[in-house]
Parts: structure tokens; C-alpha cells; sequence
């Protein structure tokens, strides 16, 4: 991995993606914020792979994952980045820290001029552009993000987003916002989150599952499951008292706890709201309800529970 000429060198960047690599950095970085018995070894893999993350970006800020040089595609890896580096502002490691700040500034510039190829997209820029100016406050980042919001949210009165996908990209979205919301105080951004978060209460199937089969993306006919929604409920839980947002956050905290590790960077930020100070509500267990937009029935009369469409 030391080698871009080796073999092992051409094969990591075949297999493992700028994005699985913004991923693992987050983790390591979390590694050493929690105490690893050998932080010395530990910085010098997060400085491995942020070296090796930034051999794969292009002169124009750009990386390939799912699509090639794509700015959204980036902004993806811009958002575990950034929380990385945020993290690591607060440890001695400033080479490094420095390092992903120099990487993440060059992926800046093409997220200022680049557009995008799905509805869901102009949020994960915004929120990556969000971070950066956290990070390096330059007023080009506000502006950009005030162009993408002025096209005005995508939520129908139902709390669905356009894509109508509630197995992957509504919770993508709803993270997005309330990170936006986190680094920027808009508010006006919580309210479709909040009434997404609502709605998809009435979509999760007694094992956790979530109905997808209206999504208009490829998790229409993929499992998923609501520990996909964890950062956005805790966040509305902490940073309202909400007892339904605070009821949901927990349920998933008991049924997936051992999963949350990929969410500790987004819950050891500073600036994360701090626990909630309310009591638990109650999650829906008994309704019918009509997405009309969708056409769209899901009903749970007791312990039994099937979905319309």
C-alpha cells in the first residue's frame, strides 16, 4: 500500500475505494481518540492512508467510486473526511491532521463549480461544502450551499423525498440535513427531517426491516433496515427532547447496538448535541396508514404486520 507501483499497490486501489478508505480512516482516527495502547502506530496508519487516499484524487479535486470523477461521488468521501479531521484537531497528530485538510480543501474547489446526477446528491454536497467551511471558513462554500437550497427541499406533504428511497437515500438525506443544520444553524432544516423520521415509523416492519418496495432507486428490491436512521433520530432526540425521535434512537441502540461503530465519529463531533434530557415516548405499534403519493398502505393490526402497494 506504501507502493503505488507494487501490484498490492494497483490492486488496493481496484478493491478498496476512496470511500471504503474515508470510511476506515474514520475509524482509526476514532481508535485513537478512545485511547489505543499504541497511538504512535496508530497515526502512522491514519498518515498511510491518507497518503494513499490522496495519491487517488484527481488535479481537480475529484474521486472515482461508484461513478468516475463525480462531485457528489466525493462529497460522500469529503463527509467521512472532514469528520476525521475534525476528530483529529483535537489529538497532537497535525501533520496529519494537515494532510487531510490539504486533500479536503483540493475536493472543495470541484464541489463549488460541479453538478450532480440524483436528487439526493444536491444534499450530500451541501453538507460536505458544510463541513469544509467548519473546517476553512470561506464564504464561496455558503454560497454555494445557499444555491443548491434555494431549489427548496424535495419532501411531499407525506414526509417522503422524491426518490422515495427510505432503504437508503432518505436516511442519507436526513443525515445530510441535520449535519447542514449542526455546522450552519439553519432550521428550517430540521422540519423535513423531522416529518421523514415520522413517516418512516409507519414503514419498519416488526424486525427492523424498512418497506422499500415504492423506492424509485435500487433498494426497491434490497433488504434494509432502520439502524440506517440512528444519526438523524438521535440528533432530533438530543437536540429537541422529542420523546418519539428519543423512543426511536433508543429501540435502535437495543435491537443493533454492535453495528453503531460506523456512527461514532458523527456522535464523538463536538459540536453533536448533547443526550437528551426527556423521557421516551412510544413508537407506533397499532395503525393503518395511506402514503397516497405512493400508493402506499402499511398496516400492523397487533402483532401481524403486510404493506399494500
Amino acid at each position: 500500500l506504501r507502493d503505488r507501483g507494487s501490484a498490492l499497490g494497483q490492486a488496493a486501489t481496484a478493491v478498496l475505494p476512496a470511500r471504503a478508505i474515508s470510511r476506515y480512516l474514520e475509524m482509526l482516527v476514532c481508535g485513537l481518540l478512545a485511547g489505543h495502547s499504541d497511538p504512535a502506530g496508530l497515526v502512522e496508519e491514519i498518515d498511510t492512508w491518507t497518503r494513499f487516499l490522496s495519491g487517488l484524487q484527481y488535479e481537480d479535486g475529484t474521486f472515482d467510486t461508484v461513478n468516475r470523477r463525480s462531485p457528489p461521488d466525493t462529497g460522500f468521501v469529503v463527509r467521512s473526511l472532514t469528520a476525521s479531521t475534525l476528530l483529529l484537531k483535537r489529538t497532537r497528530a497535525d501533520s496529519v491532521c494537515r494532510s487531510m485538510l490539504t486533500t479536503v480543501l483540493k475536493a472543495g474547489e470541484i464541489l463549488l463549480t460541479g453538478g450532480v446526477h440524483t436528487p439526493n446528491h444536491r444534499w450530500i454536497v451541501c453538507d460536505a461544502l458544510a463541513r469544509i467551511y467548519e473546517l476553512h471558513p470561506d464564504p464561496r462554500y455558503l454560497s454555494r450551499i445557499d444555491e443548491w437550497l434555494s431549489e427548496g427541499i424535495d419532501v411531499d406533504p407525506e414526509g417522503q423525498y422524491s426518490e422515495r428511497s427510505a432503504g437508503i437515500y432518505s436516511p442519507e438525506i436526513d443525515r445530510a440535513l441535520v449535519s447542514i443544520h449542526q455546522r450552519l444553524g439553519r432550521e428550517e432544516l430540521l422540519e423535513p427531517v423531522r416529518s421523514n423520521l415520522s413517516a418512516t415509523l409507519h414503514l419498519v416492519e416488526p424486525n427492523g426491516e424498512i418497506v422499500s418496495i415504492a423506492s424509485r432507486r435500487q433498494d426497491q428490491e434490497a433488504r434494509a433496515h432502520i439502524v440506517r436512521y440512528y444519526i438523524p433520530y438521535r440528533y432530533l432526540a438530543n437536540s429537541s427532547g422529542d420523546p418519539t425521535m428519543l423512543a426511536a434512537a433508543e429501540e435502535i441502540e437495543r435491537r443493533y447496538g454492535s453495528e453503531l461503530e460506523s456512527d461514532l465519529a458523527q456522535l464523538l463531533d463536538p459540536g453533536f448535541p448533547s443526550t437528551a434530557r426527556a423521557e421516551a415516548g412510544r413508537l407506533p405499534t397499532e395503525f393503518t396508514t395511506r402514503f397516497t403519493a405512493q400508493d402506499l398502505v402499511p398496516f400492523r393490526p397487533g402483532k401481524r404486520a403486510a404493506t399494500i402497494f
